[in-house]
């Protein structure tokens, strides 16, 4: 008995570790001090996790919102039938637009619910978050720049860029219900491709 005895006194100070926190008694009695227990460090993950799992909201919605938009400024260029040199140029001064308004809108709720100017820090965070409104545009852009310089047909690159847009709503809806069963996702991915093609129709024909 006196060697277990010993034994067990030995890892008793050992395992001991000095540092800020409850004390709490793990398997076999042995005492830890300074461990933080699951439910001090829960509120703080849980806070994280959330936090990151807005952001990846806002970066969807955005995504979206902006395919949609850039959905129907293509449709609007193809109605007019511009060059592929000035559809690229829309194309790109639309994101811009877009991206500002929403920097300035997000700034104005910073304020309105924070009370406070926000930092450079903090704007250049909200304006992360807000850069992918301008996802479709870019793509959209890319596509008219490369049929410029290759002098391709403007109307059949823009065609291009509503083929990209229909199928990039298409896989966001299917990415974003993947709880649901498959049928319904499929479903859904359909759905946003025929909004995606109504816009389109609706800047052809009013």
């Amino acid at each position: 008995m006196a060697p277990t005895i010993g034994l067990k006194a030995a890892i008793d100070e050992r395992v001991e570790v000095v540092a800020a926190g409850p004390e709490r008694r793990g398997r076999l009695g042995i005492r830890v001090v300074g461990v933080p227990t699951t439910d001090e460090n829960a509120q703080p993950v849980t806070e994280r996790r959330r936090s990151i799992f807005r952001r990846g909201e806002d970066a969807l919605a955005h995504t979206v919102y902006g395919l949609i938009l850039t959905l129907a400024t293509v449709g609007e260029l193809i109605h007019h039938e511009v060059s592929a040199q000035a559809s690229m140029a829309w194309l790109i001064g639309a994101g811009v637009v877009l991206l500002a308004a929403h920097l300035f809108s997000d700034v104005l709720a910073h304020l309105a619910s924070t009370r406070e100017d926000p930092n450079w820090s903090e704007t250049l965070r909200i304006g992360r978050e807000d850069v992918s409104v301008t996802a479709g545009f870019i793509g959209a852009a890319l596509i008219m720049a490369v049929a410029a310089i290759a002098d391709l047909d403007a109307q059949g690159a823009l065609y291009t860029c509503v083929a990209a847009g229909l199928v990039a709503v298409a896989a966001l809806s299917f990415y974003a219900t993947a709880n649901h069963h498959p049928a319904t996702r499929v479903l859904m991915s359909a759905a946003a491709a025929v909004l995606g093609a109504v816009i389109i129709v609706g800047e052809n024909t009013f």
